[in-house]
């Protein structure tokens, strides 16, 4: 057996029901290979940058009469060889790499999708290597996270201020949370700070007392002239604010006593509209009856003089019925005394012929014919 990479293939074989006959009988069949050398050719001269999108309608109905198959043949060979679709992945974006970025670059929802998908598909595998990075690269993560702070300390600051100032019971759970994971640390270092302050206390001379004793009067004072001046600047707020609210009552009350005559005087007018359009549709009503009354009594009076026409003329087919069948009555009446007469007449005449003919018997010798 030979074969030849275009033009024709030679196979001998010995067909099963001729080996028994004839041992040493061959047969050779050609096979054109023809086809699938311009196949190859004409993939080989196919330039490689085709658009993703580029596929014949042959291809799609193939595809999807094939589908189940080759989903399964695909699960089969994933099955077998474990590794095989990662490195057959990887060497052709390698191969595809511009023309895949070309293909996505207008395309950002199909970009997201493709990312999700293979996030869904490697989730385990890619937290497994962040995890790992992160294990192995701990000291540089903090530095740049350190960095980042401090660069964004202010802002970070202010957003976290803002943040616990819109959601305190968040605020007050997570202090909790806080203190009960490091309770030992926080009162550990309440003690040492206790123990540091009455340490600088005892240090302490008796000039340096009596600043701080008057630093912390000073700071009273301060203090309760803040708070007195907080209470007074409190006190000018509630004023103003009630005065404003009394005459922010007294507009309401007038605004409202405005809208209720407007409202009364709006009510009255609709009111005598509503008498107007009633009255107006009450005549409308009452000239319709009128109207409707008049042509029902001029309907009856048509209908009667129909009824009476009609009566009139039933009256008259009545008589003329009654004549007719009198007529035809008397008619009957006179066939019936001529057909009684004929009959008459008729059995006379029999009667004649019955005796003339016993008379002609009576005269006839005996023996005769």
């Amino acid at each position: 057996m030979s074969a030849t990479p275009c033009g024709l293939r030679l196979v001998v074989y010995r067909p099963l029901k001729l080996v028994s006959a004839f041992p040493d009988y061959v047969s050779f069949r050609h096979f054109s290979s023809t086809r699938s050398c311009l196949a190859e050719e004409r993939l080989s001269n196919t330039p490689q940058s085709l658009p993703i999108s580029e596929e014949t309608e042959n291809a799609k109905t193939n595809r999807e009469k094939n589908k189940e198959a080759v989903s399964l043949r695909q699960k089969l060979y994933r099955a077998r060889h474990p590794g095989a679709r990662e490195e057959y992945m990887r060497e052709y974006y390698q191969n595809n790499k511009d023309r895949l970025k070309s293909y996505y670059a207008d395309k950002p929802e199909a970009r997201k999708a493709v990312r999700q998908r293979f996030y869904q598909q490697h989730r385990e595998r890619l937290r497994a290597q962040q995890n790992q990075y992160r294990a192995d690269n701990a000291d540089a993560i903090n530095e740049r996270n350190r960095a980042k702070y401090q660069e964004n300390k202010e802002a970070m600051q202010e957003y976290y201020r803002q943040y616990r100032s819109r959601n305190p019971e968040r605020q007050k759970i997570a202090t909790e949370k806080y203190y009960e994971k490091h309770k030992e640390a926080t009162r550990s270092h309440q003690r040492q700070y206790q123990r540091q302050y009455r340490q600088r206390l005892k240090e302490a001379t008796a000039e340096e007392r009596a600043e701080k004793k008057a630093e912390r009067e000073r700071l009273r004072a301060l203090a309760r002239a803040e708070r007195d001046e907080q209470k007074r600047r409190l006190a000018q707020e509630r004023a103003a604010m009630k005065s404003d609210q009394a005459a922010a009552r007294k507009a309401e009350r007038e605004r409202l006593r405005t809208e209720e005559k407007a409202q009364r005087a709006k009510a009255r007018d609709d009111r005598a509209q509503q008498r107007r359009r009633l009255a107006e549709e009450q005549a409308v009503i009452n000239k319709q009856r009128v109207a409707a009354q008049k042509s029902e009594r001029e309907r009856l009076r048509v209908k009667e003089e129909a009824q009476r026409a009609q009566a009139r003329i039933e009256r008259a087919e009545q008589k003329r019925l009654f004549a007719e069948k009198k007529a035809a009555i008397a008619g009957e009446r006179v066939e019936r005394l001529a057909e009684k007469e004929k009959s008459i007449s008729d059995r006379v005449t029999l009667l004649r012929q019955i005796a003339r003919q016993k008379r002609l018997d009576g005269s006839k010798p005996e023996g005769g014919p």
